[in-house]
């Protein structure tokens, strides 16, 4: 393996943020972001050979095109707002909320399987079929070097392309060869609500404090859910084989249960409390 440096690459980051603290006990700060990465590669792991293997590409991983890092940005929205008071003398109370909300994290479809002999299996760029014509969906078997193929069943089918129009990206871009992260997981959204109450003593300052992480998930299990897919790469086809005669790939499609590449992340997703004590002296 032979690793160079690169001039390809970028990224920028635009913000605009609003603080005030007004009378009565309030204060707000409300902040947007939006931020563009572009890279080659996004060096995910510690070792070079990794840096291949983790790598989605098209055809030659020694020229990867300059797409969309996994570090990308998109938009993001913040705002929180805080209200104290003293409702026993020299003990204030304050209530916080902090709201965030923004794009989901960029992943790329992709082939479980070696396509492009590589040597590498799982890093190779999923077609998007425009038609079943465009795809081979089945069995391969292999008898005396010659690969057969046996068509799958329509229902196969018919679900590969219910799982392509109930996605954005999918549908918008049948017939082309899919990109680096061009696709994104759903926007995510979390409240949080602290309620911090001090105390002032003879023998110092205590703070009793109650955090509540994805408030919203505890009001309702179907609020506060991030969706997402496991890794930065989701699996779209297993390759079975390549056909002898045609030299075409043979793949197989597992639909997922709820029809899309996501699903809610389990600890991300749960609402989460936490009791704390300080004191000051």
């Amino acid at each position: 393996m032979l690793l160079k440096n690169t001039d390809e690459g970028y990224q920028y980051n635009i913000t605009a943020q609003l603080q005030r603290n007004v009378d009565l006990g309030l204060s707000f700060n409300t902040a947007y972001t939006y931020g563009v990465s572009q890279d080659v590669n996004s060096v995910l792991s510690s070792q070079a050979q990794s840096q291949i293997r983790f790598n989605p590409i098209s055809v030659d991983a020694n020229k990867p095109p300059l797409t969309t890092s996994s570090f990308d940005l998109g938009h993001r929205f913040f705002a929180s707002v805080s209200y104290s008071h003293e409702f026993f003398e020299k003990s204030p109370t304050t209530i916080s909320f902090y709201y965030n909300y923004q794009s989901g994290r960029p992943f790329s479809y992709t082939v479980s399987g070696d396509v492009n002999n590589d040597g590498f299996n799982g890093n190779d760029l999923f077609y998007i079929p425009e038609n079943q014509t465009d795809i081979l969906l089945g069995t391969a078997t292999t008898a005396s070097g010659v690969t057969t193929y046996t068509p799958a069943a329509q229902s196969m089918y018919d679900d590969l392309f219910a799982f392509i129009e109930n996605n954005e990206y999918l549908s918008e871009n049948k017939g082309t060869m899919s990109k680096r992260n061009e696709s994104r997981n759903p926007w995510t959204d979390v409240l949080d609500v602290r309620v911090a109450q001090a105390f002032s003593t003879p023998i110092g300052n205590f703070q009793v404090s109650l955090d509540i992480l994805n408030f919203m998930n505890l009001l309702s299990s179907e609020w506060g859910l991030l969706q997402t897919t496991p890794q930065d790469t989701y699996n779209m086809v297993t390759l079975q084989g390549i056909e002898t005669a045609t030299g075409k790939a043979i793949y197989r499609f597992t639909k997922p249960a709820n029809n899309t590449p996501w699903s809610p992340s389990d600890l991300a997703s749960r609402w989460q409390m936490q009791l704390g004590l300080r004191y000051s002296f």
